[in-house]
Formats: C-alpha cells, sequence, structure tokens
C-alpha cells in the first residue's frame, strides 16, 4: 500500500483509489458501450459452455469406442421355444421335441399325440 501512499502517486489519485475501493468500483467506467460489452461477455460465455460440452461429448464418445466389449449384446442367451400344448415359452435345451412340434413335459408331448 506504500505506492499509494504518495511517494509515487500524488495524493490525489491515492485517494480516488481508496474511495473506489471502498464504494464497491469495478473499474469498468459506465459508457454508452457498456450495454455492448455485457452482450459481447454474453456471447464469449456462451461460447465457453458450448466448447465445454462439445469436448465433454467427445471424451464420452472416445471412452465408449475404446471400450466395445461392454455394448455388445449378449449372443449367449438360449434358443426359446413354444409348447405346442400350452403355449409356454422355455429354452431349447429343457424342451422336448417331437417331430417339429416342441413340448414343455411329456404329458402335454402325449396328450397333443393322442389327438
Amino acid at each position: 500500500m506504500r505506492l499509494l501512499s504518495g511517494k509515487r502517486l500524488c495524493p490525489a489519485i491515492a485517494r480516488w483509489f481508496w474511495q473506489a475501493v471502498a464504494l464497491g468500483y469495478t473499474g469498468t467506467p459506465r459508457t454508452e458501450h457498456s450495454d455492448t460489452m455485457g452482450l459481447i461477455k454474453l456471447i464469449i460465455l456462451a461460447a465457453l459452455v458450448w466448447a465445454a460440452l462439445r469436448f465433454w461429448r467427445a471424451m464420452q464418445q472416445q471412452r465408449n469406442t475404446e471400450n466395445p466389449a461392454s455394448q455388445r449384446p449378449q449372443t449367449d442367451a438360449p434358443v426359446m421355444v413354444r409348447c405346442a400344448q400350452c403355449q409356454v415359452h422355455l429354452p431349447e435345451s429343457r424342451a422336448l421335441r417331437a417331430g417339429d412340434q416342441w413340448y414343455c413335459c411329456a404329458e402335454h408331448r402325449d396328450e397333443h399325440d393322442n389327438r
């Protein structure tokens, strides 16, 4: 604060500085262009937000392409068939086959064959 005491700056400037600090002066004088400056600041802020979102999306996309195994659907799912008698779906490994028909149990197979 010695710089503003009067040795380097005149006492009038030092007094003006301390009054401005006490009143909360922001350093931007009010002119007819102050509204335009506010609009420019808003445009710059919007551009920064847009750039940050683009960067974040690019990073997400890059992370997803680096690990494609997590996005692949599982092909280990069993083949499902429908019982010709009761229309219940069950895995092919647990179903009984008679000709071109599938059944959930021996009773349904025998019952359907007797028709």
